[in-house]
C-alpha cells in the first residue's frame, strides 16, 4: 500500500515477484497438509482461501476434502463457484454473453463467432492487468488481420476511469462492462474471482487456452493460425 501511495511502480513490480515466490511455497505446504489431514477444518478453510483461482491443481485439493465440509453451506457455495469456473476450462464451449460497450450499446460476443477470440477480464485499477496490456496490444497488432479479435470485460465501477484506461493503454478493440465491479454479470457467470484472466477461443467456439500471459498469446496464435 505504501508503494502504491508513493506510485513506486518498480517497487510494486519487485514486491509482486516476492509475493509470487511466497505463493508458490505456500501451495506446496498447503497441498501436503490437505493430503495428510483432509478432515481438518484448517484444510477446508485453506482451500476456501485459494478459491479465487480454480484450476486442475485446486480441484485436486478440493477432491481430498472431507464430505462433511463439502455438504456445508459454505461448501455448497464453493461447489457452485467451481461449476461456474469450469465453464472457462480448456475444451469447454464458450457460453454466449452480451453487455453494453463504452457507448452504451449492447454488444454480443456472438458477433465475433468464427474468429480466434481473446476474452480478457480486467479493470483500470488492476496493476497486473495494466502491465499486461502492452503484450496484448503487440499480439493484436500482429494478428488483427488474420481472423483474430479481442473483447475486454471490465470489472470497473467508474465508467470514466474505464474509458480513460482504454485510451491511455491504446486498447483499440471491443470493450464491455456493467459497470458493477466484482459483481459484473459476465464475470459472475464465469466464476471470475481474480484478474487478469484470459480465455482464448477458436473459430468453432471452444476454449483452447486459459490465462496465457506475456508472449504466450502470440505463441498460441502462431501455433493455431499456423503462421511461419
Amino acid at each position: 500500500m505504501a508503494l502504491r501511495e508513493a506510485k513506486d511502480n518498480e517497487g510494486i513490480k519487485n514486491m509482486e515477484a516476492k509475493f509470487e515466490a511466497v505463493d508458490l511455497e505456500k501451495k506446496v505446504i498447503l497441498k501436503k497438509f490437505v493430503t495428510d489431514k483432509p478432515a481438518s477444518f484448517i484444510s477446508f478453510s485453506s482451500v476456501l482461501e485459494i478459491s479465487y483461482m480454480i484450476d486442475d491443481e485446486f480441484l485436486t485439493l478440493y477432491d481430498l476434502l472431507d464430505p462433511l465440509y463439502k455438504s456445508s453451506e459454505r461448501g455448497k457455495e464453493l461447489a457452485s463457484q467451481i461449476a461456474k469456473s469450469k465453464k472457462t476450462f480448456v475444451g469447454q464451449p464458450l457460453e454466449s454473453f452480451s453487455q453494453k460497450d463504452t457507448t452504451g450499446v449492447e454488444f454480443s460476443v456472438t458477433s465475433l463467432s468464427g474468429k480466434y477470440l481473446l476474452i480478457d477480464f480486467w479493470a483500470s485499477w488492476c496493476g497486473p492487468c495494466r502491465r499486461e496490456n502492452p503484450n496484448i496490444v503487440k499480439a493484436y497488432n500482429a494478428y488483427k488481420d488474420q481472423n483474430f479479435e479481442i473483447i475486454d470485460v471490465s470489472l470497473d465501477c467508474k465508467k470514466e476511469a474505464w474509458i480513460a484506461a482504454i485510451i491511455k493503454d491504446g486498447l483499440i478493440w471491443h470493450h464491455v462492462s456493467d459497470p458493477k465491479g466484482w459483481k459484473n454479470e459476465v464475470s459472475e457467470m464465469f466464476g471470475i474471482r481474480s484478474i487478469p484472466q484470459k480465455l482464448l477461443v477458436n473459430p468453432e467456439g471452444k476454449i483452447i487456452a486459459r490465462n496465457i500471459t506475456g508472449g504466450e498469446l502470440e505463441l498460441a496464435l502462431n501455433k493455431h493460425l499456423k503462421i511461419n
